[in-house]
């Protein structure tokens, strides 16, 4: 039975060092992904005519950069829409960022139209399609709601946490900025241990 269980913390072992070595790789792999869309982008700005670009993403700001225009969400949307009064909350030095969003935009494309930088580690390296953790928040006050907030588990969103880039305001919304680092440990490395009925699960049932 002492051999059993010396062969059972082994392969916990193991198979949590191949873990962290998968999840460590696809962080890698995705900073070079994103640094080489960055890349791209910078590009497509120098190229467009900076000096005419409106402050507001429209049709010929898109074209210009090679993108397809939208409705609503990164791009503006019912000019006569509700707005709600929200305010981001940096967890390092608790200044507020306070404006009025539209509920049919996501909250941090409606800052940075308004030219306001909010103090979010690593913004450059942000996605801003809801897959990595970066532009996390967690809800204090109100209600928002997320389009494929793909980056965060279920059991994240449950306990208050959204994407700022891909979250609708619902109401009037206080919320604070959260650690990247943070968030990574609190997804991965605290909640290991709860994927699956039997040991050796890697993802939640659920999610």
């Amino acid at each position: 039975s002492s051999t059993r269980l010396k062969m059972i913390i082994i392969n916990r072992i193991i198979v949590l060092l191949l873990f962290f070595h998968i999840i460590l790789g696809y962080r890698v792999l995705f900073n070079r992904i994103n640094k080489k869309t960055l890349r791209l982008y910078s590009e497509n700005e120098k190229k467009a005519d900076n000096t005419t670009a409106p402050s507001i993403r429209t049709a010929e700001w898109a074209k210009a950069r090679g993108m397809e225009p939208g409705f609503g969400g990164i791009w503006p949307g019912d000019p006569n829409a509700e707005t709600y009064k929200v305010t981001v909350r940096s967890k390092v030095s608790n200044q507020e960022y306070v404006t009025r969003v539209p509920k049919d935009r996501y909250i941090y494309f409606v800052y940075e139209e308004e030219g306001v930088e909010l103090p979010i580690i690593n913004q450059p390296r942000m996605c801003r399609q809801g897959c990595c953790t970066i532009c996390t928040a967690k809800l204090i006050e109100g209600k928002v709601k997320m389009d494929t907030p793909l980056g965060l588990l279920k059991e994240m969103r449950k306990e208050g946490y959204f994407l700022t880039c891909c979250a609708y305001p619902q109401s009037d919304v206080i919320c604070e900025l959260q650690n990247e680092d943070e968030m990574f440990i609190k997804q991965w490395s605290e909640g290991f241990e709860g994927g699956g009925v039997e040991w050796g699960g890697f993802l939640p049932d659920d999610d």
